[in-house]
Parts: C-alpha cells; structure tokens; sequence
C-alpha cells in the first residue's frame, strides 16, 4: 500500500470525506441529544402533572374535613418518587395546608398561593 501524499488528489478527496462524515455525525449526535432531553422533559411534566391531578383527587376529603393527618398521609405517599423535592397541598382559599420535605429545608411552600393551585410539587 502506498502513502498519500499531501498535494495528491486522493488525499484531498479522502480528507474532505472524513471531514464531511465527522460533521455529519456530530450534527446527529447533537440532533438525537436534544430530541431525548425534549422528550425526557416533557415525559417528567406529564408524570408531574399526573401526580398533582391523584394528590389533589386523593386529598379532597382531608381539605374539605380540615383533616391534616389525613392530608399528610396522602402527601406520604410520595417517598417512592425519590426526585421530588416538596409537595405542597393548599386549602380552596390558598393557604398552605400540609407540605411533603423528604429531607429538611429541601423545598420551601409559599404560605399562600392563587385560587386556581391546589398542589405544588417541586422536583430539581
């Protein structure tokens, strides 16, 4: 096998290819990196939400009987979640009515929020 040989043609057509595949796959890279971030993204809020919508439906009863206990033990359920950080359930006023801290000071609820939230849940 001979050497190529910097001002030969096969060289600079050899170069230009191994250049143009290295782009090629950078550029996919990047491309298949940013769809799996959307993707994981939008996968986290959809699984957020859903836990917001079973707290909240779960935790009626303890909000409309001013059951704290209650409304704990519901918020409890969430140690299997290992990312969440806090969750907090608010009375139809906005005042905060029970919080879920897996570790201490991990994430702090508003006192009060809007009329429209009833569960918060906070992940990193």
């Amino acid at each position: 096998m001979h050497r190529l040989r910097r001002d030969n043609f096969a060289y600079k057509i050899t170069l230009m290819t191994v250049v143009a595949s290295g782009m090629a796959v950078v550029t996919l890279m990047t491309a298949f990196l940013a769809f799996d971030y959307v993707s994981a993204r939008s996968q986290l809020q959809s699984r957020l939400v859903t836990l917001a919508d079973i707290l909240g439906q779960n935790s009626t009863a303890a909000l409309d009987f001013e059951d704290r206990p209650a409304a704990l033990e519901v918020l409890q359920a969430l140690r299997a979640e290992t990312p969440i950080v806090s969750a907090c359930l608010y009375d139809r006023a906005g005042d905060l009515f029970a919080e879920y801290q897996p570790q201490v000071k991990s994430g702090d609820c508003p006192s009060k929020v809007g009329d429209r939230l009833r569960v918060a849940i906070t992940v990193p």
